[in-house]
């Protein structure tokens, strides 16, 4: 189904670390956020998008500057035992939003987001998902109401992060 130019106000979020590491582990290449939130939004008008990310050892401050001229809400922590862990927060995100959307695009290969994608159709709410094919949850995929796979033009053409 085609949800392109609709009208839908539109809520993006961007489980970073999980799409970082299916970029790199299948393209050998960083996703590119300017043209990934372009595909999310497909013409329909954006309420907020926010990416989740984690605070290492440098670079966070560039990654955050791009992300945020793009118009993201940048979000990042320490991960704990190797691990962000952004699934609780991005749900509890996606229900103080929900009354405000028409359209959640989740970015994430996680299929922990299934049953908020199954709520969220229960309150008539259209749920695209975003994520590298092969490496997506298939419990996501059949959940959502269109599975969008990043492909070679929403990634970044060298293997840096944005500047």
């Amino acid at each position: 189904m085609n949800f392109a130019r609709r009208g839908f106000r539109t809520g993006v979020f961007v489980d970073n670390v999980n799409l970082y590491v299916a970029c790199r582990d299948e393209f050998g290449r960083t996703p590119d956020h300017a043209r990934i939130l372009k595909t999310a939004l497909a013409d329909n008008i954006l309420y907020r998008a926010i990416a989740y990310g984690v605070r290492l050892n440098g670079g966070v401050e560039r990654w955050r500057a791009a992300l945020e001229k793009y118009g993201y809400e940048v979000r990042d922590k320490r991960p704990h035992y190797g691990k962000a862990d952004w699934d609780v927060e991005i749900v509890v995100d996606v229900w103080r939003m929900i009354e405000h959307l028409d359209m959640v695009v989740i970015v994430s290969g996680d299929g922990d987001f299934t049953s908020l994608i199954y709520r969220c159709h229960e309150l008539g709410k259209v749920v695209r998902v975003i994520g590298v094919d092969g490496r997506t949850s298939g419990l996501l995929v059949r959940a959502c109401d269109e599975f969008v796979p990043i492909t070679e033009d929403m990634l970044l053409a060298n293997k840096e992060e944005e500047k």
